[in-house]
């Protein structure tokens, strides 16, 4: 008996194509080599029905509930499917009550959408997961290793699926094309152009095959595929989230914009709110550009005060020019080194009392007077401000901090030689 409702048999007038063509024997499954070709661990595993309990993650439409529908027909199983979205604790137990019916057998329980369950939901699986009286196959889109407790992890294996290369994706469109009866030629710029948009995602490639099986055209060509992708968007995950934007970082930071201009296109076609990308515009300017240019501080302020007023499409303007001068700035992190430095030092216990003459009101104490340093041009002082046991803030030789650094030697070079002469006891007291 198979009770796996996401496999189970319905109209076909109403079964997707993706339904219909998932695969039934390894001879049909394309892709994922590295994974599941005949000489890796998970086909050997399969291959021999000793199946251990299983997370599948990768993006949507990269094959997990295709290769668990496989497990459940080449494995000696019993199958029970459930969704984490819709699926309650009660369900959970009710799968776990009928694997313990038949405790001759393996029972399987996929669950869809694992990391959608809740702590307590996963706590449910833990015991019977331990005693393999349910063998577990989850399928995430989410990072399990933030989203699924540890206590499960540890009872699982974890399998990478990746997006679909463009090689595979060709040959699911050609397996498509032949399975479904389609009669209408595809031009080679059209299959070009309906696998880069799909973007290793097979279940999109083939409801867009099902979508051109009702025109009734001589061939499918570009312009046909344009039609129908136009205003799909690129959706991401939470994870891809966290990957694009710190894709958009390390460009910038290679003072590379086209690169940079890329990453920001796909979050703003992923629908990524601007203020988001905004914040990580601030945080770059002053961790990766700082002092080497210190109008990319106001410039990425501004910005993020745009996102709060003006919204898409008009903000893809002001987000790309403060994407492209943040990529072709002067780069340096030596401001933010400098204050971790600070932190650090001060975390190691290197706690100092404050001098006298430093102390609020900075008027003579213990016999020293505060020294005023607007007294000298520039304004320096040589009168000791720390123990100055060490450096926290070293300018690099690039744009403006090449300036700094300059004046940094040469204030140095000053206080050595002023603290070599008497200082006047006539020196002004101020705050």
């Amino acid at each position: 008996m198979n009770q796996f409702p996401l496999f189970q048999e319905s109209s076909k007038n109403r079964r997707p194509l993706a339904f219909r063509l998932a695969p039934l024997s390894w001879n049909d499954y394309i892709g994922h080599a590295s994974v599941v070709g005949p000489d890796k661990p998970l086909r050997k595993m399969i291959d021999t029905d000793r199946l251990a309990s299983l997370i599948f993650w990768g993006p949507p439409g990269c094959g997990k509930t295709s290769l668990a529908r496989l497990i459940s027909r080449t494995t000696r199983s019993e199958c029970i499917a459930l969704n984490a979205v819709q699926s309650k604790l009660s369900d959970i137990k009710a799968a776990i009550d009928s694997a313990k019916a038949v405790p001759h057998q393996r029972t399987i329980v996929f669950i869809d959408e694992i990391h959608r369950f809740s702590k307590t939901q996963q706590d449910a699986l833990l015991p019977d997961v331990e005693r393999g009286v349910i063998t577990l196959i989850g399928a995430t889109t989410e990072n399990p290793f933030f989203s699924v407790i540890p206590g499960l992890l540890s009872r699982c294996q974890v399998i990478e699926l990746s997006a679909y290369s463009s090689e595979d994706m060709e040959k699911l469109l050609k397996r498509a094309l032949k399975k479904s009866g389609s009669s209408a030629p595809w031009t080679p710029d059209a299959v070009e152009l309906a696998i880069r948009h799909c973007g290793g995602d097979a279940r999109k490639l083939l409801n867009l095959v099902d979508y051109t099986l009702l025109l009734d055209c001589g061939s499918i060509t570009d312009s046909i595929i344009t039609d129908w992708s136009q205003s799909s968007g690129i959706a991401h995950t939470t994870d891809a989230h966290y990957d694009l934007i710190s894709a958009l970082i390390k460009s910038m930071r290679a003072s590379d914009p086209d690169a940079a201009l890329y990453w920001l296109a796909r979050l703003l076609r992923g629908g990524e709110d601007p203020r988001f990308i905004a914040r990580r515009l601030v945080v770059f300017a002053s961790e990766d550009i700082g002092n080497a240019d210190p109008s990319a501080l106001p410039l990425a302020v501004a910005t993020f005060t745009a996102t709060e007023t003006i919204g898409m499409p008009e903000i893809r303007i002001t987000l790309g020019q403060a994407v492209i001068f943040c990529a072709t700035a002067p780069k340096s992190n030596a401001c933010y080194s400098a204050i971790n430095a600070a932190l650090e030092w001060v975390d190691q216990g290197h706690i100092e009392p404050v001098p006298p003459y430093l102390r609020s009101p900075s008027t003579a104490k213990n016999g020293i007077t505060y020294d005023y340093p607007h007294r000298n041009v520039p304004a320096r002082s040589p009168q000791p401000l720390w123990s100055e046991s060490t450096t926290f803030y070293t300018p690099k030789p690039v744009g403006h901090e090449a300036q700094i650094s300059a004046e940094l030697s040469d204030w140095a070079q000053w206080r050595l030689t002023a603290r070599r002469v008497p200082q006047s006891d006539n020196i002004q007291n101020v705050d």
